[in-house]
């Protein structure tokens, strides 16, 4: 689903952006693996910070997760963080 400059990730995008990993997964990992660093790539560039959160997937592959972006500009004026989805895919 998109619109613009990118995916629209409101309820009906989420579904679909999660089809396929639920493809072939019945759940998400949640647990303290799933929220600690090991699963979470960080690049601090001056300005914008681009990430990827791993899913914590059952079968142990971590081959799935979230690519977005922070505007830190953007995020300072608003003073939450501005996040992009950029993709939810296989890596």
């Amino acid at each position: 689903v998109s619109a613009g400059e990118g995916p629209v990730f409101d309820a009906a995008g989420w579904a679909q952006a999660l089809a396929g990993y639920y493809g072939e997964h019945d759940e998400i990992g949640t647990g303290p693996d799933a929220r600690g660093p090991g699963l979470l790539l960080l690049d601090e560039a001056p300005g914008v910070w681009t990430a990827r959160q791993i899913f914590d997937d059952p079968a142990g592959d971590h081959d799935w997760g979230i690519s977005a972006e922070i505007d830190l500009a953007a995020s300072d004026e608003a003073g939450v963080a501005m996040v992009r989805v950029r993709a939810v895919d296989r890596l």
